[in-house]
């Protein structure tokens, strides 16, 4: 991965101290949510700032979304670098052994969920390409098999995610690029050489397209906003050597932890934040 692709995340508009705050940091890569980006793409292409529009699951589930995004595209595609295909399609699915459904199951109505996830992908991307605009399959939830066994179904062996990875690849190896989600626990050097690393190998070889990180952060809720920067920054550290990833983000410059349903912790939204990662991409 280049310096220069780490990116910032914004999940609502930006207002003076993102806007500020991203001048600061000298970063040229903005990731938005496609619910608010038409009120800040026309600033960030007027700075030269390349822009990754995400869509929602409730953006392109639905045959009807096709049109919609078609609409939006012919209007926007110009400002936009990539649109990414939603987030944690099969996040409602738990995946360990034991659980009643892996989302793989044709039910008696005919609906099987991530086929059906499948089918609507390539819809979107056939959109996509035809708009000749770069095209990423979704990040998936973090889940965790390095962890202990225990009581949290999303950490232990996953066998859940081998079907999604059948049943999506063809969808999946069609786009541009392919996404993820990586959350170590707390960014330490053991944490990012024994589990980021080990999560990171097992994302690389699952997609067969380069991938973007477009959700990076620490899950230890006791760190400080900057301490979560700090470690998402050598989490970004050890990532450069890895070819296969072109580009990251940390989770997340603006939001609203009640609505959004993440800590105020996963935030980074201070000036010092801001600091931490223009001092990361200027460091040789």
């Amino acid at each position: 991965m280049e310096k220069r692709n780490l990116g910032l995340f914004f999940s609502l508009p930006m207002g003076k101290r993102e806007r500020d705050g991203l001048e600061l940091s000298g970063v040229d890569l903005v990731m938005l949510v496609k619910a608010h980006a038409a009120q800040d793409m026309p600033y960030l292409r007027d700075r030269k700032i390349r822009t990754i529009v995400r869509l929602e699951e409730s953006d392109y589930d639905r045959p009807d979304d096709a049109a919609d995004f078609s609409s939006w595209l012919t209007i926007w595609k110009d400002y936009v670098w990539a649109v990414i295909c939603g987030c944690e399609p099969e996040n409602r699915f738990k995946w360990h052994y034991g659980s009643r459904d892996w989302g793989n199951r044709t039910n008696d109505k005919g609906d099987n969920p991530v086929r059906r996830h499948a089918r609507a992908v390539e819809r979107m991307r056939l959109i996509a390409q035809w708009q000749k605009v770069r095209f990423c399959s979704p990040g998936w939830t973090h889940r965790d098999p390095g962890m202990a066994f225990g009581p949290a179904p999303d950490e232990g062996p996953q066998p859940g995610f081998y079907p999604w990875i059948e049943d999506t690849r063809n969808a999946y190896d069609a786009c541009t690029y392919n996404c993820d989600h990586i959350y170590p626990w707390d960014g330490s050097d053991y944490d990012i050489r024994e589990r980021y690393m080990r999560k990171l190998n097992q994302v690389v070889a699952s997609r067969h397209k380069e991938v973007i990180l477009d959700e990076v952060n620490v899950r230890d809720n006791r760190l400080t906003t900057e301490e979560h920067m700090a470690r998402t920054l050598n989490i970004a550290t050890a990532t450069l050597p890895i070819q296969r990833v072109i580009a990251m983000f940390p989770f997340v410059m603006n939001g609203d932890p009640a609505g959004g349903g993440w800590s105020p912790k996963q935030l980074m939204n201070s000036t010092e934040c801001y600091r931490q990662v223009r001092d990361w991409r200027s460091a040789n």
